[in-house]
């Protein structure tokens, strides 16, 4: 794995989103171990090597995986409860992100009328996504 859990810092946060199958892995178990996890799909647990192997072996528990990144968005959980808790967020591979960036732009650009200018920043809230079976619905 690329990520050792030995170089980050108490208090840290780590995204990882470029395995996607039971047979990748981004970082070790010590990135993991003792970290809240949060994933974009449910299905990331039996998807992904990141979190299949640690919780076949033992290393991290069902009961550190959180909840969803659009619970977390919600505010229906808690991110971190402690200064120097790490937090980890897994994506499986269902292109969230991808999906709310088009999403995001799209309406930004219907806003601003087919030859106008977006100048303005742009905010994706919690609110923009309807659901985690629509995100995952339409990412496939």
């Amino acid at each position: 794995p690329l990520v050792q859990g030995a170089w980050l810092a108490h208090g840290s946060h780590l995204d990882l989103i470029g395995s996607f199958t039971p047979a990748m892995r981004e970082a070790d178990d010590e990135a993991l171990r003792g970290a809240r996890l949060f994933v974009d799909t449910e299905e990331a647990l039996t998807k992904s090597g990141e979190l299949s192997g640690p919780l076949a072996s033992g290393v991290i528990t069902p009961e550190q995986v959180r909840g969803t990144l659009a619970a977390l968005c919600r505010h229906q959980v808690a991110g971190r409860t402690q200064e120097r808790q790490r937090t980890v967020f897994k994506s499986g591979g269902t292109a969230l992100a991808d999906l709310a960036a088009a999403r995001l732009v799209w309406h930004t650009l219907q806003g601003a009328g087919q030859h106008g200018r977006v100048e303005r920043g742009l905010h994706l809230g919690a609110a923009d996504v309807d659901s985690e079976k629509e995100v995952a619905g339409h990412a496939r």
